[in-house]
């Protein structure tokens, strides 16, 4: 089938763009985003519209872009700034404090990694960051 790149909402788009984390997110993102200012979960376009737009626009082969996560220390330490998305940030944050600087040992699934009652924010241990968006399902 043909790619109509038309269909795509240019703002949506770069919203996506700027919250996914690998090309495989950005019509998920671009779906919630169009969700959220339209209330309607039809988003006008399919993945594949959606994808011919990101290259017409140099966006489609691009890297993600990479976002900063600020991590804070609960226990009155200093914020701390981390290009990982906020669970692996708060896991770095964790490890880290403790001495460990040994990146790939860390675990994904960090037994300390806790999500808050409303599901904007992660913990771990003493460290916490807010999502943008809500939790992920584990």
């Amino acid at each position: 089938m043909k790619a109509y790149p038309g269909r795509v909402d240019p703002d949506s788009a770069r919203v996506a763009l700027g919250r996914a984390g690998c090309p495989q997110e950005q019509y998920s993102e671009y779906i919630r985003h169009r969700y959220q200012i339209t209330g309607s979960l039809a988003p006008g376009c399919d993945a594949r519209d959606l994808r011919a737009w990101l290259e017409q626009n140099g966006n489609g082969a691009a890297a993600p872009v990479a976002t900063v996560t600020e991590v804070r220390d609960l226990a009155g330490g200093p914020t701390q700034a981390y290009t990982l998305p906020p669970a692996s940030a708060v896991v770095a944050a964790y490890e880290q404090a403790r001495g460990n600087w040994n990146t790939w040992e860390y675990q994904a699934d960090h037994p300390e990694l806790l999500f808050g009652p409303s599901c904007r924010t992660v913990f771990c241990g003493q460290f916490a960051a807010t999502l943008e968006v809500p939790c992920p399902t584990m």
